[in-house]
């Protein structure tokens, strides 16, 4: 299917009706795992999904929101194999105290707050992070194994976070808050990431084991 297809289909009743996690106007978060969500629009905050739940303390696989746009909010969950490839993340957005494991960010547009969350085997690549006026960013954030050539991050912060064997090739961040970036690569290597970051701390080269 195009996107295009992926899209309209939510405009049609008939596909609304035939969604098997969606009852009487509510969804069931335990029927979630494995479901299509791919080009769902305004997810979170119009129809027909209006009252789209925070996923909390919960454990979800197999989830795909490609293409589609909203508030995604996640806390105090065990995430495995979610897609959110050409997402559109709606400033309302977070992640809080969570494990995301090989899950895919490609090309996403994101805009939200990620505090105390472990993302493993993640793509990040040719992903874009507006911030506003750095408003929005990742505190005590882990990044394990995780990939980000051509991504482009703007306006954001970086707090006490560590990135551990992650592909940075060409991965940019512009004007951005940096106090705490821990890294097992070369310093030297690491620092043409940042362009225009006025205010840089806390740079440290860990030793790999």
């Amino acid at each position: 299917m195009t996107k295009k297809q992926l899209k309209d289909r939510w405009k049609s009743e008939d596909f609304i009706n035939n969604l098997s996690y969606l009852h009487e106007g509510k969804i069931s978060v335990e029927a979630l795992n494995s479901a299509d969500l791919r080009g769902i629009q305004k997810l979170g905050y119009a129809e027909p999904l209006c009252t789209f739940p925070t996923l909390f303390s919960t454990t979800l696989s197999s989830i795909d929101f490609s293409f589609g746009d909203g508030v995604i909010r996640i806390k105090d969950c065990d995430i495995n194999h979610f897609s959110f490839e050409d997402f559109k993340f709606n400033r309302a957005s977070f992640i809080d105290k969570s494990n995301i494991k090989n899950s895919n960010f490609s090309g996403s547009k994101m805009i939200l707050d990620c505090t105390n969350v472990i993302f493993e085997n993640c793509d990040f690549s040719q992903s874009i992070f507006k911030g506003g006026h750095k408003e929005w960013g990742f505190k005590r954030c882990k990044f394990k194994n995780c990939t980000f050539s051509g991504a482009y991050w703007k306006n954001t912060f970086l707090f006490a976070c560590t990135f551990l064997d992650c592909e940075l090739t060409d991965f940019k961040i512009e004007n951005s808050l940096i106090r705490g970036f821990k890294i097992n690569q070369s310093i030297d290597t690491v620092s043409i990431i940042f362009e225009n970051c006025e205010e840089i701390s806390g740079l440290v080269q860990l030793e790999n084991k």
